[in-house]
């Protein structure tokens, strides 16, 4: 399984996303097409469709990780709670 398929199923089981079209557009960032056109042609992703989902899955992480610990330690962790995907300037630097 590649990591387009196995991501697209694990983010379904967990209702994440609900169809093919919807992670094409939101995961993806990519027409609503894309994913179907890459499972059934076994082409491999784009660098673009991978760096746009690892994005989307470190910031729905994020949102996790402060749903669960009820508190923000950041502005970032305060954004994503919100909802804003942007992550303030700087955010992220020296933390790892």
């Amino acid at each position: 399984m590649d990591i387009l398929t196995e991501t697209f199923q694990v983010l379904k089981d967990k209702n994440l996303v609900k169809t093919e079209t919807e992670f094409s557009l939101h995961w993806l960032h990519k027409s609503e097409r894309y994913y179907s056109m890459i499972k059934h042609s076994e082409r491999e992703a784009s660098v673009g469709a991978l760096c746009t989902l690892l994005a989307r899955l470190r910031d729905a992480g994020e949102r996790v990780e402060v749903g669960e610990q009820g508190h923000s330690d950041g502005p970032w962790a305060a954004r994503a709670a919100a909802g804003n995907r942007t992550p303030p300037k700087g955010a992220g630097r020296g933390r790892r």
